[in-house]
């Protein structure tokens, strides 16, 4: 009897500690899906940075390629304004040319002509000069025109030393578009296209030399046409 009572003692705290050990199986295999959950939550959660980092891509190569095409146009622009510029720069040097000859011409007129008669010379000479000054307001409508392409919408001034916007393709002085930083009111780190607004940043700038030799001689130009008037007023 004492034997039994021993062996149904011995039975019952193996019972027991099957129970205990049991219930630890369970808690660690809770445990285990907990994790395992966790895992998979990761695993999706990697999942979507993973398009959303793919759909990124793809938009960022969609503005590139945008940006590459509206620079590849702004270029044939700036260039057929370069042609327009040099055939502009060549008619005012002969423009010069032809108003100090038209003016020696009158002046030698004037020495031969008597103060009550007009030479048919003279005549000539005096309508040549009106063609000429009708010419010369021809071109200056032409480069008034022009100044429109030519100025910046920052400080509404001719070009200085002008950056072009990628992708948006928008020109403005260099110093013009560094300044844009202070009026973003998002980032006052990070300058910004006016034209696109403030909550729009830059991807990045390049120097548009092409369009800055452009406003060099659009300002030769406006000089030289200055220049003609300073010698029509001297007459």
């Amino acid at each position: 009897r004492e034997r039994t009572t021993q062996a149904l003692a011995n039975a019952e705290a193996s019972e027991a500690a099957a129970v205990a050990e049991a219930k630890r199986a369970t808690t660690a295999a809770e445990s285990e899906r907990q994790k395992a959950a966790t895992a998979e939550q990761a695993v999706e959660a990697a999942k979507k940075e993973a398009a959303q980092a793919r759909a990124d891509s793809t938009n960022a190569l969609a503005r590139a390629a945008d940006a590459e095409a509206k620079l590849r146009q702004l270029t044939l622009e700036v260039e057929a304004r370069q042609q327009e510029c040099v055939r502009a720069s060549a008619q005012c040097k002969q423009l010069t040319r032809d108003l100090q000859s038209v003016q020696d011409e009158l002046k030698e007129s004037q020495a031969r002509c008597s103060q009550l008669e007009l030479d048919p010379r003279q005549r000539a000479v005096s309508e040549k000069e009106r063609t000429l000054s009708a010419t010369i307001a021809r071109v200056e409508t032409a480069c008034e025109s022009m100044e429109a392409t030519l100025t910046c919408m920052a400080c509404m001034e001719v070009f200085k030393k002008p950056v072009t916007c990628l992708p948006c393709g928008h020109n403005f002085c260099s110093v013009c578009f560094e300044e844009s930083a202070a009026d973003n009111e998002f980032d006052d780190s990070l300058p910004f296209c006016r034209d696109c607004g403030c909550g729009i940043s830059a991807v990045k700038t390049i120097k548009n030399e092409q369009l800055e030799q452009l406003v060099s001689r659009f300002v030769y130009q406006q000089q030289a046409i200055s220049a003609l008037h300073d010698i029509q007023q001297q007459k």
